[in-house]
């Protein structure tokens, strides 16, 4: 036993002054062997032992215990314990009572459970030599004591023992105790046994393993080697029950495949699986085994069918949707020659429903469908795959678009594609340059798999809202369908015919008893939801449809139902008042709610675009421009402000460097050609340019603008307020200006043309050079359109003023 350091010196100070070395040990509280000591820190009993000082005393010490003993009115007096001593007297059972029998019986299975617990822990064994040498162990009272010394039991269950003077009771305490001990010496050595056994088996497979590949380097074979080897008769080939062998037969591979499948298969069966490399090559062979090498989806559909499908699920897109068809044409034409076709790339501002399209040409080609989203996508190993010697390696999208789709030809779209960005770990849009190459793309490699895989008979479709951002060597891989936008009539259309079905069905509401007119539709279009696509129009109805359902529930009373009640309690309530209830259901059903146009503003709020004001007057003049939500009208101001000698031109409107551009050209042009222009103003102040500071301004500032169209709608604005005259009203216009005056071509004619009418303009100058864009136009775009075509500027000041 060790001295705490407290009591070392008084301890070593009563051995070498007493005679006596008989001391009492008490149990204290836990973490107060070190501090000043309370009567009530000490417990009932101690125990009284003999001292035998260990050679070279450094506070340890042998105790051999004696008796139990008492002390009374113990007090700390020049750092030592001194108190009053009594021996209580042991409590044993009468000769020849049950109590003494029950006594034997305890003390009979207290030595057999002492028996069991030797061979189950050497530190037993040491223990209980200790124990024979020193007591008599003939003696019950001895014997328990020392058995509760032998176990693992915390200090209370033991003071608690030492406490009990009645022998019975103690001896049950200490059976329990004991019976604890062996429950989980037995429990420690099973798990011990356990553990020992894995250990044995995965040593024994380690040494197969190593030997197995001593004997293929004597014999200068391949592991690999052993599948080609003759079977034994009644043996079975262990790749016929190979499971990721069978997955890969299924697929269809071909014989490069097959022979490195079979390779990694192989491998991973003679590699260790608690290894890391086991868990890296598994990942790859499953990889391996999913990918549809040779399964192709069975195309059973006809011309009309897909015809059918498109025109059911998408209004108007006339043109788009012969593209579509003529793409689908010569895929079921040259299906038994494996026409590849093109890659079809779809632009057009947000909502217009390029991706719903994506799905239509799915299932019109009964084809499963995968999206894969580019947007923000900026690691090249997103399209090829990781190399596998990564930690955290996978395939690229496309091998997981295969996977995913169970079949080798799935119409895949790859959504957002201008919103594909490089960073330092690559250009992602360098890497679908060979995947968007029919001509390539039939021996894509992606880094993980490291085979060569055939995407050409997939059906790729990509998505985008402008061409600007995609590389030219990408978008040259691309056939452009463009999705201009929805005139009125066609968004009125596709509300009726689509979306409130839609919204109904999915707010699982009757289309009879909520109900839309045709009239508050069109106040839709026209206020609320005047964008390009129809993503604000959706949300709007959907709005309407929300806060007309509370009201069909209060009209109903099933706004008073306390959905809280279980069904039996409904239920009981039915029955009582079956009439009642059939009133109910009655008037639930009967129940209609009527959205009128006076109900928006309560519906909806105030109207975005009800609060538009058209700017007409002197230096007003309304452009045309084409962005990423479509076609848009561009309104731009000009207004001389101050007469000064120098003169200049100031540019507000957050516009961009183009148009900064193409302002400082209208101003030159307008200068130099002031005097055919505007002869009477030039004959009264021909330096009115010249000493005169000119603002432009394009209203609705916080919106960026910018693009190479806005030059005869610049100089018309200045001209205007040159001449003091408004121009001809409800004449929109789009065109580049030279300094000669030459009006030339613009791009985005049809979007612009749909933005036009969109804000119930209809009379347009273009340049004579895009007259061929507007002969080509489908007739329902240019309906109602009155076009002025232009060559110069001198055209389009007579037309205006």
């Amino acid at each position: 036993m060790q001295v705490v350091d407290a009591w070392a010196d008084s301890f070593e100070e009563e051995m070498e002054n007493s005679h006596n070395f008989l001391i009492a040990i008490m149990a204290v509280p836990e973490g107060k062997a070190n501090k000043p000591l309370d009567p009530e820190d000490f417990d009932n009993l101690a125990c009284l032992v003999k001292v035998n000082l260990i050679p070279g005393f450094s506070g340890q010490f042998i105790a051999h215990g004696i008796c139990r003993v008492k002390i009374k009115n113990p007090i700390v007096e020049d750092g030592k314990i001194i108190g009053q001593a009594e021996y209580p007297k042991l409590e044993t059972p009468e000769k020849n009572s049950d109590e003494e029998r029950e006594a034997r019986a305890i003390y009979a299975n207290i030595t057999d459970m002492i028996r069991n617990l030797v061979p189950l822990d050497k530190n037993y064994l040491e223990q209980l030599k200790q124990v024979l040498m020193n007591v008599d162990i003939e003696n019950p009272s001895v014997l328990a004591d020392c058995a509760a010394g032998i176990t693992s039991r915390n200090g209370k269950e033991l003071q608690a023992i030492l406490n009990e003077t009645n022998l019975l009771a103690r001896l049950k305490l200490v059976n329990h105790a004991l019976f604890e001990e062996l429950h989980i010496a037995r429990i420690h050595n099973k798990m011990s046994e356990r553990v020992s056994t894995k250990i044995s088996e995965k040593q024994y497979e380690y040494f197969l393993r190593e030997e197995l590949r001593e004997i293929c380097k004597e014999l200068n074979i391949s592991p690999n080697s052993f599948t080609n080897l003759p079977f034994a008769d009644g043996e079975k080939d262990p790749e016929a029950e190979n499971p990721y062998l069978k997955k890969l037969l299924a697929n269809k591979p071909n014989e490069e495949v097959l022979e490195k499948a079979k390779e990694n298969i192989s491998r991973l069966a003679t590699v260790d699986p608690s290894s890391t490399e086991y868990g890296v090559l598994r990942d790859y062979v499953e990889c391996l085994v999913n990918v549809p090498w040779g399964v192709s989806a069975t195309e059973s559909t006809t011309l009309a069918e897909a015809e059918n499908v498109l025109n059911e699920e998408h209004e108007a897109l006339k043109d788009v949707k012969e593209r579509i068809v003529e793409h689908i044409a010569l895929s079921l034409y040259n299906k038994e020659k494996d026409y590849h076709g093109s890659i079809l790339l779809f632009v057009g501002p947000p909502g217009v429903g390029k991706t719903s399209i994506g799905h239509s040409i799915a299932k019109a080609l009964k084809r499963p469908f995968y999206r894969i989203s580019l947007g923000g996508v900026n690691d090249e190993a997103e399209i090829r795959g990781h190399r596998r010697t990564y930690i955290g390696a996978y395939a690229g999208k496309f091998v997981q678009a295969l996977v995913s789709s169970k079949v080798n030809n799935p119409v895949i779209m790859l959504d957002e594609i201008d919103k594909v960005a490089s960073s330092n770990r690559g250009d992602p849009a360098s890497a679908l340059l060979e995947a968007l190459d029919p001509e390539q793309n039939n021996t894509f490699v992606d880094h993980y798999l490291d085979l060569k895989l055939d995407l050409s008979k997939c059906v790729f479709i990509c998505t985008a809202n402008t061409v600007d951002t995609i590389p030219p060597a990408l978008l040259d891989r691309m056939e452009m369908i463009s999705l201009p936008g929805y005139l009125a009539d066609e968004k009125f259309n596709i509300a009726k015919k689509y979306l409130i079905p839609k919204i109904l069905k999915k707010a699982g509401v009757d289309a009879k008893s909520i109900k839309i007119a045709d009239n508050v539709i069109r106040k839709l279009i026209d206020e609320y939801a005047r964008e390009a696509g129809v993503r604000n129009l959706e949300r709007s109805i959907e709005k309407i449809v929300r806060k007309s359902v509370v009201k069909l529930m209060k009209l109903s009373g099933l706004d008073k139902v306390d959905t809280a009640k279980d069904a039996s309690e409904i239920a009981d309530e039915i029955n009582k008042n079956s009439n009642k209830a059939s009133a109910t259901k009655a008037k639930a059903k009967s129940a209609v709610v009527k959205v009128q146009e006076k109900d928006l503003l309560d519906l909806l709020g105030v109207a975005p675009f009800a609060r538009e004001r058209k700017l007409s007057g002197v230096g007003i003049v309304t452009g045309l421009a084409w962005t990423e939500r479509g076609g848009v009208s561009l309104p731009v101001e000009a207004q001389i402000i101050a007469r000064n000698k120098t003169g200049g031109v100031k540019i507000t409107g957050n516009l961009g460097q183009v148009m900064k551009e193409s302002a400082e050209l209208a101003v030159s042009y307008v200068r130099a050609h002031l005097k055919d222009l505007a002869p009477t103003v030039f004959a009264k102040d021909p330096q009115i340019l010249d000493e005169s500071v000119i603002h432009i301004h394009a209203p609705e500032g916080a919106i960026p603008k910018d693009g190479p169209s806005a030059g005869i709608t610049l100089s018309s604005a200045i001209l205007s307020t040159v001449l003091n005259k408004a121009p001809k009203e409800g004449v929109a216009m789009t065109g580049e200006v030279t300094l000669t005056g030459a009006v030339l071509a613009i791009g985005g004619l049809r979007e612009k043309i749909i933005g036009a009418k969109r804000i119930g303009v209809y009379e347009l100058i273009v340049p004579l050079a895009n007259k061929c864009d507007v002969d080509n136009m489908p007739d329902y775009v240019k309906e109602g359109v009155t076009f002025h075509f232009v060559d110069n500027y001198e055209e389009v000041a007579k037309i205006l003023f």
